[in-house]
Formats: C-alpha cells, structure tokens, sequence
C-alpha cells in the first residue's frame, strides 16, 4: 500500500512541474523558450508520455497547446523540427480540438 502513496505523490509532483512550465510559458517568453529548447524539455516530457494517468496526461497536453498557443515561432519550430508531437501518438489537429 505503500507504492501506491509513493506513486500518487510521484504524479503530483509531475503535474505541478508541468503546471509550473505552463505558467512560465504563459509569463516570460524569451528566458523560457531558451531553457525548453536548450535543455529539451519538451522532447523530454513527451518521450515519457507513457505514464498511466489521466491528470499528469492531461498537464502534457496542455503544456504543448500552451507552447502553440503561445505563437511564439521559434517554439512552435522547435516543436515541428524535433517532432515533439509524435511522441504523443496524437496529430495536430487532435490537439487543437482538445478542449482543456
């Protein structure tokens, strides 16, 4: 019972992590874009989209609909170059119809 405490503090964590780089794209453009894109933060969180729960999926997706909303153009570049989507096994348009 014990794994399943650590478990749920784990992906508390994870969705305040995420809901903190939301915040940070969201409020300071250009120190935020260099440290996604210099640290491949983005290609980092997605690779990991294999995570088994609906909130910590959930602050994923709504960490690269922040990124495309944001038009900020070197980001959404960044996103495209790298293929970041692909990570989620979700195309463009599914993410754009999410309604988060």
């Amino acid at each position: 019972s014990n794994s399943g405490g650590n478990e749920e503090v784990f992906y508390s964590f994870i969705q305040q992590y995420f809901e903190l780089l939301i915040f940070c794209i969201k409020n300071h453009g250009f120190k935020i874009r260099h440290y996604l894109i210099s640290h491949k933060v983005l290609q980092q969180i997605f690779k990991g989209s294999g995570i088994q729960n609906k909130s910590v999926t959930l602050a994923m997706l709504r960490i690269l609909k922040t990124a495309l909303k944001s038009h900020d153009e070197f980001l959404i570049k960044h996103i495209h170059t790298y293929n970041t989507v692909s990570y989620t096994h979700l195309t463009l348009p599914t993410i754009y119809s999410v309604q988060i």
